[in-house]
């Protein structure tokens, strides 16, 4: 490409490849580095005429500068367990407040479907694979229940005197 195609295809594409990024990364300045990061490459890459299809190319190319990122973002650092004598000492005077404590006062102000998914998946300590076995349904559909009970209880205490929280 010369330098002039080159202008053009970048003022063609920048803003779609730049909307691409800000979507999934919902970050602005993420969204430009990586943008700049795709072109950067493309302009490297694209030397001669060996790119046949170059929308596509960039689109690639902006597909796998996104995926390193990712990976590199929620990479896990592995760290040794602290040894037993190295644990804190951890006193407080209150006592713990759990959400199994308060479960049942919230349970009966959200639909039934939802509230039974949480009972056998907090108070039975199902996992989702043997409630939906239960409960005769897909996964899919015992996972979404259990989302949707979530924001149900969060919408419960958003309307209440606002002293319980949750904090996910």
């Amino acid at each position: 490409m010369l330098v002039s195609e080159l202008e053009q295809f970048y003022e063609v594409h920048v803003e779609k490849i730049y909307r691409y990024f800000f979507y999934k990364v919902l970050n602005r300045e993420i969204a430009e580095d990586l943008t700049s990061q795709t072109f950067l490459k493309f302009t490297k890459k694209n030397t001669g005429d060996a790119v046949n299809d170059p929308k596509n190319f960039v689109y690639g190319i902006a597909k796998h500068i996104l995926l390193d990122y990712l990976r590199s973002k929620y990479k896990k650092l592995e760290q040794p367990l602290p040894e037993e004598d190295d644990l804190p000492d951890v006193e407080n005077d209150e006592p713990e407040v759990h959400i199994l404590d308060h479960l049942e006062h919230v349970l009966p102000n959200i639909p039934e479907k939802q509230a039974v998914v949480l009972r056998m998946r907090f108070l039975d300590k199902l996992s989702l694979s043997e409630i939906a076995l239960k409960l005769g349904k897909d996964v899919n559909y015992v996972s979404t229940t259990q989302k949707r009970a979530f924001q149900s209880i969060k919408k419960f205490l958003e309307c209440t005197d606002g002293t319980t929280t949750i904090v996910r």
